[in-house]
């Protein structure tokens, strides 16, 4: 076993790539891609096992997706808008400030911290719908660090379990459901994240989806959701409000296997996850495991192979995983 000294400089060591601009080449060739990314084995699982729906189309159905960011992620909004954002039918920046060469939104709050992005939320709805709400099916709000399969979420939303949903002409919600009720209860209560006492909800990081109906709905009610409120916590707060307000709840999006579609974490979690040795201890002190519904699925079965977003993933390493996933066949035979 290591000692405490050499674990510390290899925790250390594991996150170098993330500061060494040799790891930062978004130009590389396949050839070069697995002496580059980062737990390349990892990532190569994930491409292989977990190809883009090759018979989608775009407008079919029409996909607005959305993006937060601000002043000084610039480099994040450019990795979407040349990767994967390529395949929406539309790809809008929302933003304190206009971006140059990409569509932007401008939010101008006078904070427009992390701490506020539920009130960013509730505007960039209104605005959202007011702009683009009668040219588009759905409407795909994703992080600036988010990395999407656009054609598997074509898939999924073609399918007839998000028809049927559809059908009863309340609004469709759906991400990644999870449901915040016990965590916190057993954590004392909702703090900043609102005054409520959890609910059912889609998390953020992998991005969320509303039809046309349910951002209609939404962009007329979210302003009378938490009046005043500053929170980081737009994800669960928004489903709340969607429940509270109009009865809209989250389909459950995993996979006929039980694997999740949906994942806030990056794509090592396919081949990494494994179930935590005391749930209880788990269900009081860990997140994730609290809000994910059960039963949790280990790896290699945790992502569904028709799979459709990951979350964390810096810039450069999301230009990296595109070509890997899309441009370099040869290394996932």
């Amino acid at each position: 076993p290591k000692s405490s000294g050499e674990k510390q400089k290899y925790e250390s060591k594991r996150w170098d790539h993330l500061f060494d601009m040799r790891f930062k080449d978004v130009n590389a060739t396949c050839s070069q891609l697995p002496r580059i990314i980062p737990r390349y084995g990892a990532y190569r699982w994930a491409a292989k096992n977990i190809p883009d729906w090759p018979q989608a189309e775009m407008g079919k159905p029409r996909i607005l997706c959305w993006a937060f960011t601000r002043t000084g992620f610039e480099e994040r909004a450019f990795a979407l808008h040349n990767t994967w954002g390529t395949k929406c039918d539309k790809l809008v920046f929302v933003s304190n400030a206009e971006m140059d060469t990409m569509p932007t939104m401008v939010i101008d709050l006078e904070d427009d911290s992390h701490d506020n992005l539920w009130n960013k939320l509730k505007i960039a709805l209104k605005e959202i719908y007011r702009h683009y709400g009668e040219d588009f099916d759905w409407f795909y709000k994703v992080d600036d660090d988010t990395f999407a399969l656009v054609g598997n979420l074509r898939k999924l939303l073609l399918s007839e379990k998000v028809r049927n949903e559809q059908a009863k002409g309340q609004g469709v919600y759906l991400g990644r459901a999870m449901d915040s009720r016990f965590y916190h209860d057993v954590r004392g209560g909702a703090g900043a994240r609102g005054r409520h006492r959890g609910c059912r909800f889609n998390v953020g990081g992998s991005g969320y989806l509303f039809d046309r109906k349910a951002l209609e709905r939404l962009s007329q009610k979210a302003e009378e959701c938490q009046p005043g409120l500053k929170s980081s916590a737009d994800d669960m707060l928004i489903g709340c409000c969607a429940e509270e307000k109009l009865g809209i709840l989250p389909i459950d999006t995993r996979g006929p296997n039980g694997g999740e579609r949906f994942h806030p974490f990056d794509p090592q979690f396919c081949s990494d996850y494994h179930l935590p040795r005391d749930p209880d201890k788990a269900m009081r002190e860990d997140w994730f495991y609290s809000y994910s519904l059960k039963p949790i699925k280990e790896a290699p079965d945790h992502c569904a192979r028709d799979t459709v977003a990951f979350h964390h993933l810096p810039p450069h390493l999301i230009q990296q995983v595109y070509k890997l996933w899309f441009d370099c066949p040869e290394l996932l035979r």
